[in-house]
């Protein structure tokens, strides 16, 4: 059996929990060297695995600062992502989530083309998911 594949960007966890799925574990601050981090892993993975759908853990993020956001928002390539479930996060988080999105949308349509979506557990964000999932494995 092939073992996992996790990477750890600063405070924050990224493995791959099946072909189309990936999972993106945050805490405490999702500061800038964590993303400058992260990002070459999910574009290697979309090189890699094709467009994928990612499951957002929040539970434990209490910030997410400026930089951050702004890099997250003007990637330079098209995110792998077929949908974006979050969950666990906090009503402000989940906010600005959702907003940083949608200004990545308005600056940068290219590069945003999958939906978001922000829940309150893991299950309901596995259930939005699920379908996402099944559209990919029926086309194969």
């Amino acid at each position: 059996m092939r073992e996992r594949e996790e990477w750890i960007c600063g405070q924050q966890r990224v493995w791959v929990e099946a072909p189309d799925l990936v999972r993106l574990e945050l805490h405490g601050i999702f500061a800038l060297p964590d993303v400058d981090a992260y990002m070459p892993i999910i574009f290697e993975l979309g090189d890699r695995l094709g467009p994928f759908t990612i499951l957002v853990d929040m539970r434990d993020l209490k910030s997410i600062p400026a930089a951050t956001r702004k890099r997250i928002t003007n990637s330079e390539r098209m995110y792998p992502y077929r949908a974006c479930a979050v969950y666990g996060a906090s009503f402000t988080l989940g906010v600005m989530v959702t907003m940083t999105f949608k200004a990545g949308r308005m600056l940068m349509p290219s590069t945003f083309p999958f939906p978001v979506a922000v829940f309150e557990g893991e299950g309901e964000a596995r259930a939005w998911l699920a379908p996402h999932r099944d559209r990919q494995s029926r086309a194969v």
